[in-house]
């Protein structure tokens, strides 16, 4: 189960690292100013701990039965 909530983070760190690459490039091509970048991947980094911290809390739940 270990093994399991490793791949999970690593997992969801690099889908936050690449939205936050696609954000950055993507929204800067639209010449969104600083502080919609800024936000856009506070945003999608938080979205993407709270899938890691659901997904990491099942394999929790599953280990205690």
């Amino acid at each position: 189960m270990k093994t399991l909530k490793i791949i999970n983070g690593i997992v969801w760190a690099v889908i936050a690292i690449v939205l936050n690459i696609m954000v950055v490039h993507y929204w800067g091509a639209m010449n969104c100013p600083v502080k919609s970048l800024v936000l856009g991947c506070i945003l999608f980094t938080a979205f993407c701990v709270c899938f890691w911290f659901c997904i990491n809390n099942h394999f929790t739940e599953i280990e205690r039965r």
